[in-house]
């Protein structure tokens, strides 16, 4: 296949923090905005702040930790990755009722003047000491002498007022992204195919119930068919996600509906020998747990992907569903469990599967272990087990598995009929690494003639040796061709 067109990508995206902007220094004085924060409740973050010196322009000096403790527990998502000491600039913090009731005195209170040229504004400062004496002043001969004067706040008149759209002040973030893109394919043997596609995806972060992201596509394709997109022009998904949802205080829930891909128990899933398949499907999922515990539930029909940039799920056959769980009994041990059912999957017999797994993790990261068993209702078994632990210098990784021929799991074929053993030694030092190790394994255990098989048994050493002497000494040869020693031999000549 020719690629002779070109891709054509038009994108647009944008993120909102749930708080409007921040207000521009030169637009409004420090004494402005404490005035419009004791009105409104809200404060806009700018560059540079931090809370105790937004603290102390609130209230003054004093009481300056209970009003950071405060803030920072009203507006838990206002700081980079939770950390109390890193403002989001544009974040809007909610002032405590309490903190607006007793800081009236405070915005009132008069500060020593600095000395600035005529026409620029005063930055807001958050170090409250005076201007060192050191400084020079340059003040104008046609400047008035500074002198305090009580501004009675009748005579200001009332406050601007801001016809423009209300701000927003939820919390948390919001991501939106749409994408055009097209494709153009040329083919000796089909001709020419165009592949056109659209994406979105919105992203909303709450303050109580979690975040929302919606991922949805849509396809179409002219010219000759391809085999890859099952006879179909357009076509289409679209998820819906709901995660980290407070439950309870310590209960967490994932969910999705829509198309995805079922996610497995990987304790029980994944080990060195053997990955167990997960189905794509559109339906849903569900995941709950907290530190100590985690439940998974999943159903809905079997599908496949399809298309070129911006893939379309296209349902199979079969549908399946499936239940997990996963318990940490303390003391490194843990244990998982996984079932599987599929009916109606093509050149597949309808079927359950149980899957189970001990793991230990070793103290001192000395390493870890498992014992995994699989069956499922036809009668077949497996059986595996892993180690990967550390003994001085080396690493060491062995293992042993046996599963039956015909042993079943999803809707996809795993790697069974076959048993073995395996053995890995990695040693890492700083001047030589060393690997090494040693591999059996024997197929068609039911010996059928027609499906042929066979044992087999490989080995493999590694050895490396690093250097790292001292660099030699500068030679004579060197020297002479310094540029000093240039200059020199060019002086003599």
């Amino acid at each position: 296949m020719r690629h002779i067109g070109t891709t054509v990508a038009i994108g647009a995206a944008c993120v909102f923090l749930g708080v409007p902007a921040p207000i521009d220094a030169q637009t409004i004085t420090g004494a402005q905005k404490v005035r419009l924060a004791m009105q409104t409740g809200a404060w806009t973050v700018e560059v540079g702040e931090h809370l105790f010196s937004i603290c102390r322009q609130l209230i003054g000096g004093e009481k300056l930790g209970a009003c950071v403790e405060e803030i920072r527990a009203r507006n838990p998502t206002a700081f980079f990755n939770g950390d109390p000491a890193r403002l989001i600039p544009g974040a809007m913090l909610q002032i405590p009722p309490s903190l607006r009731k007793g800081a009236g005195a405070a915005s009132t209170k008069s500060s020593p003047p600095s000395a600035r040229a005529p026409g620029t504004l005063t930055p807001l400062s958050t170090d409250a000491s005076p201007v060192a004496s050191d400084v020079p002043i340059v003040v104008k001969p046609d400047v008035a002498k500074y002198r305090d004067v009580l501004i009675d706040a009748a005579s200001t008149g009332p406050d601007p007022v801001d016809d423009g759209p209300a701000l927003n002040t939820e919390p948390g973030q919001r991501f939106t992204s749409v994408e055009y893109s097209a494709d153009i394919h040329q083919q000796q043997s089909r001709g020419r195919v165009t592949d056109q596609s659209v994406a979105l995806q919105f992203r909303q972060e709450t303050e109580n119930w979690g975040e929302w992201f919606v991922d949805a596509a849509g396809m179409h394709t002219t010219g000759p068919l391809d085999t890859n997109l099952l006879g179909a022009r357009s076509g289409g998904r679209a998820t819906i996600y709901h995660n980290a949802f407070p439950v309870t205080e310590s209960w967490m829930a994932n969910s999705a509906f829509g198309v995805v891909r079922n996610s497995l128990n990987t304790l029980v899933a994944n080990s060195f020998r053997l990955t167990l398949p997960s189905p794509l499907f559109a339906g849903l999922a569900t995941q709950i747990g907290d530190e100590t515990r985690d439940f998974r539930l999943a159903a809905g029909n079997i599908g496949v992907l399809r298309g070129y940039n911006s893939n379309a799920f296209d349902t199979t056959r079969g549908q399946f569903a499936s239940a997990s769980a996963t318990l940490r009994l303390g003391d490194g041990w843990l244990l998982g469990a996984q079932s599987m059912q599929v009916r109606d999957v093509l050149l597949m017999p309808d079927h359950a599967s149980l899957a189970a797994v001990l793991h230990r993790e070793l103290p001192g990261q000395a390493g870890k272990w498992s014992i995994h068993a699989l069956a499922d209702s036809k009668g077949q078994r497996g059986a595996w087990a892993d180690a990967d632990v550390s003994w001085d210098v080396n690493r060491h990784r062995f293992g042993v598995f046996h599963l039956d021929p015909r042993l079943l799991w999803a809707d996809a074929q795993i790697a069974n009929d076959q048993r073995g053993f395996y053995w890995r030694i990695d040693q890492r030092a700083l001047r030589q690494s060393f690997f090494g190790g040693i591999n059996y394994t024997d197929s068609n255990l039911d010996r059928i003639a027609s499906r042929g098989g066979q044992k087999s048994a490989d080995g493999f050493v590694h050895n490396q040796q690093n250097n790292l002497g001292k660099y030699p000494e500068p030679s004579r040869a060197s020297e002479m061709r310094s540029p000093a020693a240039i200059r020199a031999a060019a002086s003599r000549i």
